[in-house]
């Protein structure tokens, strides 16, 4: 569910992927931050769990926004300029995201979601 004010512009990304873990609240951790650097960055957060996808999500006034190190960008907002990145991790660590931007006024969020274990062979 999205609840959105009438009197402030923000884009709303929907998107879907295979192997998050549903039904055992998959949500992990999130952080955000604002700023007006040339490295908008969201603060870190550490997960909980050793598998788990990153998604970042940026919107800044003009420019063009580059992914963070180990992130690809997936999508642009089309109505406000605004960034889509993901990235999956295989360790419980902190993490952030991040990535480069001509100096503008800038919101990021991290938010991480748990995604299902996998074995080798050996179990």
């Amino acid at each position: 569910t999205a609840a959105l004010s009438a009197t402030v512009a923000c884009s709303v990304f929907f998107v879907e992927y295979a192997g998050i873990l549903g039904a055992v609240l998959p949500f992990d951790v999130q952080s955000s931050a604002t700023g007006t650097s040339t490295t908008p960055s969201s603060g870190t957060a550490t997960t909980t769990w050793e598998r788990e996808l990153v998604v970042g999500v940026c919107g800044h006034t003009s420019g063009t926004f580059t992914a963070g190190t180990g992130f690809t960008k997936q999508l642009v907002g089309a109505q406000i300029v605004s960034a889509y990145e993901d990235k999956f991790i295989q360790t419980i660590g902190s993490n952030a995201a991040t990535g480069t931007i001509s100096n503008t006024t800038w919101s990021i969020c991290m938010a991480t979601f748990k995604a299902r274990r996998v074995y080798d062979s050996n179990g």
